[in-house]
């Protein structure tokens, strides 16, 4: 299930040949390959995470990554992973694991190396309901007056599980759920269908550019008021769509 998850990525039916390559690959090999590729990648902090450092108070950061780039804010925010996380890449490097899954392709009945708790791509198992960190998510989020669902569809289901359980605890007095990635309007109409909520907005985005345009909105510019807040709204979407434009 994991393999055929990541293999079968539309993208490369544009090329055939890398396609019947990525067709001939031990699922072994993609399974045990996917913790590295899911590690995190470099020293410097992420935009995507660095900007929860502006939040005014204290939060719950609820990561559905594993690459345990969020755990670097734990002093300002609580940060729960409910699906594990991967090793560093100097961790995978020190075990060997890459010779390892380099050897899954000359055997593929080999079993692929795993990281205890680490939940791969597919299907959620039922069982990550009864981790700690669900059952801490369960004592904080029915006192939540926000909620913002950043750049996550769940899966496209797959994190069923997961799913059901935060949308049973959203309060029904909650001020406003926030949902933030370039397909928004599916899920926003979901929720506030299911919740009964009008209070379900979307936010058509990139959260990988929208990040850094927060973390560098710029000078306010002449046609709006000066922001009395921690950034001005007109210059973070001037900015976004400046480095939507330049593609960096």
């Amino acid at each position: 299930m994991v393999s055929s998850r990541i293999i079968r990525d539309p993208e490369y039916w544009k090329d055939p040949m890398r396609w019947e390559l990525l067709q001939r690959l031990p699922p072994n090999y993609v399974i045990g390959k996917l913790p590295e590729l899911l590690a995190a990648r470099g020293a410097i902090p992420s935009c995507n995470y660095e900007v929860f450092a502006l939040a005014a108070a204290p939060s719950t950061i609820f990561n559905m990554n594993v690459d345990s780039l969020a755990s670097r804010y734990h002093r300002v925010h609580r940060v729960l992973e409910p699906h594990g996380r991967s090793h560093l890449p100097e961790v995978f490097e020190q075990i060997g694991w890459g010779a390892y899954t380099k050897a899954i392709l000359d055997f593929p009945d080999l079993p692929p190396p795993t990281i205890p708790g680490l939940v791969l791509p597919g299907p959620e198992p039922a069982e990550v309901l009864g981790r700690a960190e669900y059952r801490i998510a369960a004592t904080l989020l029915p006192n939540s007056r926000y909620v913002s669902i950043i750049g996550y569809s769940f899966g496209a289901m797959d994190d069923a599980h997961t799913y059901a359980f935060l949308k049973a605890r959203i309060p029904q007095a909650h001020c406003a759920v926030v949902v933030v990635s370039l397909d928004p309007y599916e899920m926003m109409c979901r929720l506030s269908e299911e919740l009964q909520s009008a209070n379900i907005h979307a936010i058509q985005a990139s959260w990988q550019y929208l990040s850094r345009a927060i973390l560098m909105p710029g000078n306010c510019r002449k046609h709006h008021r000066a922001p009395g807040g921690p950034f001005c709204v007109p210059c973070v979407w001037y900015q976004y769509e400046t480095l939507v434009d330049k593609g960096i």
